[in-house]
């Protein structure tokens, strides 16, 4: 090997196609050759802009509806930290199906466009990447730099000190160094007029609860309101969604956090005028339901169906898959209304209910059960090879249940869950019963892998 002493001092020289940089004293080579994208490797489909109906959860707030929320989000998140002592980091918490990912969704797109976003993250139960946290660090990383290209350099600088920090380093010190010091030293070296002029940069991180490492989410937590505490003007704010769990209430039921509490606000009001809005669209575009000669839903029906959600958005969307887009089953949205009113209460019975559409084909319970189980998605082909079964029969066994499942148009494309809470359902026995992903049927996956 050559006399390092050689290339004392040396930066940034070329030996065929490689870039290698030796820092004075240690001789440490630096981050892998290539560009900083591809050495951050952000996960794909995990921000606001993704493909929603392929990367769920497919979320959006309609308009007209959750202002007075997203109001007080957006007035909590402009507010300039140089003049204000409000936290740098908000919660927004409720429960399953109340609308948290659409305000997430909603919010960053708001702050994309005022090109104060920094980077957005929507975790998802079951996704591979995206319900772990191993990539999460790299990936806000790489989307800094992408929207505030004067952190590139101090990212770059970081994966050269520290060149295994993707490997070994924890989550921690990860943001510590690809994230806020790089957002820091970008925001003192360029100055911080823009920031008193147009406000903070936010960033989004949607679903927290679906992360499965429960450890490093808390560590990532306390990390965070450290780094806050000790720069207390940096103009970045930091929007967390996500269910009330325990590992997670414990950390952030803090004086440095802002609380929101989704089940305070006014969602009734907000699903009765989609409910009305998607009521109305209908009607416009179904002769079927223009000849019925009726009002249609009556006042009455429409009242007891948003009540009938209880609130919960989720449930809310499902009702109107299943009485407005069912086109599989033979039966109009007027005879499906009453079906809907009869549904039990809340998401289980709704599962249960549509899961029922098609339990009477072959492979039904294989079919349910590998996709509850398996932790990456599959597409309808990649289905019917594990199981060994004709494409055509996950088709017909997958198409009654489109108001709970992404069913793609085509064989290729993955059939993900329209919501984590199914994944829950069928993986918990006393709530699925019959429908219960049975972890025996772990073996049967095995043999067909």
């Amino acid at each position: 090997m050559a006399n390092i002493g050689f290339f004392k001092k040396a930066t940034h020289f070329g030996i065929g196609t490689q870039i290698i940089n030796i820092h004075e004293g240690n001789g440490s080579l630096a981050a892998p050759a290539g560009t900083l994208q591809s050495v951050l490797k952000p996960i794909p489909g995990a921000s606001h802009a993704r493909d929603r109906k392929k990367h769920p959860p497919d979320s959006a707030c309609l308009p007209g509806t959750r202002e007075g929320v997203i109001q007080d989000i957006i007035c909590w998140a402009e507010k300039n930290t140089f003049l204000n002592k409000e936290s740098h980091v908000m919660w927004l918490y409720g429960y399953v199906g109340c609308g948290k990912s659409s305000i997430a969704q909603a919010i960053a797109v708001e702050w994309s466009r005022r090109q104060a976003l920094v980077a957005s993250f929507f975790f998802f139960r079951g996704a591979g990447d995206r319900s772990r946290i191993g990539r999460f660090a790299a990936t806000i990383a790489s989307q800094l730099t992408c929207n505030m290209p004067s952190t590139a350099p101090f990212v770059k600088d970081a994966l050269n000190k520290h060149p295994d920090i993707l490997t070994s380093y924890p989550l921690s010190l990860q943001l510590e160094y690809l994230v806020y010091e790089p957002f820091k030293l970008a925001t003192k070296a360029g100055g911080f007029g823009v920031f008193l002029i147009r406000g903070p940069s936010l960033i989004v991180i949607d679903g927290l609860d679906e992360c499965e490492d429960r450890d490093e989410v808390t560590s990532c937590i306390t990390h965070m309101l450290t780094f806050f505490k000790a720069n207390p003007r940096i103009p970045l704010r930091i929007l967390i969604t996500s269910r009330v769990e325990e590992h997670i209430r414990v950390h952030l039921e803090s004086p440095q956090v802002t609380l929101v509490n989704l089940a305070d606000t006014a969602s009734l009001r907000d699903i009765t005028y989609v409910m009305e809005m998607a009521f109305k669209e209908a009607v416009r575009c179904s002769r079927v339901i223009q000849a019925y000669g009726e009002q249609w839903p009556t006042p009455e029906d429409l009242l007891r169906l948003v009540e009938h959600t209880g609130g919960s958005f989720i449930f809310m969307a499902t009702i109107l898959k299943f009485v407005l887009k069912n086109e599989q089953d033979s039966s109009s949205p007027i005879e499906r209304l009453p079906l809907a009113l009869n549904i039990d209460p809340g998401l289980d019975g709704l599962y249960a209910h549509t899961l029922s559409l098609s339990e009477q084909y072959p492979h039904f319970s294989e079919i349910i059960s590998t996709i509850a189980l398996i932790k990456r998605p599959l597409s309808i082909r990649g289905l019917a090879e594990l199981l060994e079964i004709p494409n055509f029969q996950v088709v017909q066994v997958l198409i009654n249940l489109q108001a709970i499942i992404q069913v793609p148009g085509d064989d290729h494309t993955e059939v993900v869950l329209c919501h984590s809470s199914l994944g829950d359902f069928l993986n918990t026995e006393s709530r699925s019963g019959r429908f219960y992903a049975h972890p025996t049927h772990h073996s049967r996956i095995v043999e067909g892998c």
